[in-house]
């Protein structure tokens, strides 16, 4: 495949992937997602306080666990609710572009892994498919995201050495602590298979 065949082809694989996450984001939306906008607006008026406002307890400790996600998410559906499409709509709508970017991604990542645009397209659809019941307005879904983009970051570092690819390492798990601290230690699995083989290959 030469280069203008393959940039021809990376432009309709990144359609398809886009279509595709269209059709695969849900239009209902889930419980968490109503305790997300409350708690993104008691956060956006009050502050983080490091106490439950929604507990039968008065003054609950309580530790946010994606407070970053959930100030965003009510800020989504502010602006749906200013410019008269819905809050609800809105989140909707921003569901879908987080889920454009996740296949994106995956697609990109899979292409510098292993150099082939079809296998990518089709890895990538099955890892879509795979993720649809987990593709929702939660903060998982931008968690898969920075992911995806981590291994894409620890490939291109050890193949490149620029230094820029190390920030970015370390710029993701203060991100994902933010916006989904509940996850954060499996940030450090996905070094563990490149720590095996530097073991091994030493």
């Amino acid at each position: 495949m030469d280069k203008r065949t393959k940039i021809k082809f990376n432009i309709l694989a990144v359609i398809m992937i886009m279509i595709f996450c269209f059709a695969l984001t849900p239009k209902t939306l889930q419980n968490d997602t109503y305790y997300t906008i409350k708690i993104g607006e008691y956060i956006t008026q009050n502050g983080i306080d490091m106490k439950d406002p929604f507990s039968w307890h008065e003054d609950l400790p309580y530790t946010y666990p994606h407070w970053a996600y959930d100030v965003g998410t009510y800020l989504v559906y502010q602006i749906g609710e200013t410019i008269g499409i819905g809050g609800f709509c809105a989140i909707y709508i921003a569901t879908i572009l987080l889920c454009m970017v996740l296949g994106v991604v995956i697609y990109y990542t899979t292409n510098k892994l292993c150099k082939n645009p079809v296998i990518s397209l089709l890895v990538s659809m099955a890892m879509l498919y795979l993720l649809k019941d987990f593709i929702t307005a939660r903060a998982q879904l931008v968690t898969f995201i920075l992911f995806a983009l981590t291994i894409l970051f620890i490939e291109q570092f050890l193949k490149t050495k620029k230094k820029r690819y190390a920030v970015y390492l370390i710029i993701i798990p203060i991100l994902i602590a933010n916006l989904h601290c509940a996850v954060w230690p499996f940030y450090f699995v996905l070094y563990l298979p490149y720590i095996v083989e530097y073991i091994i290959a030493s």
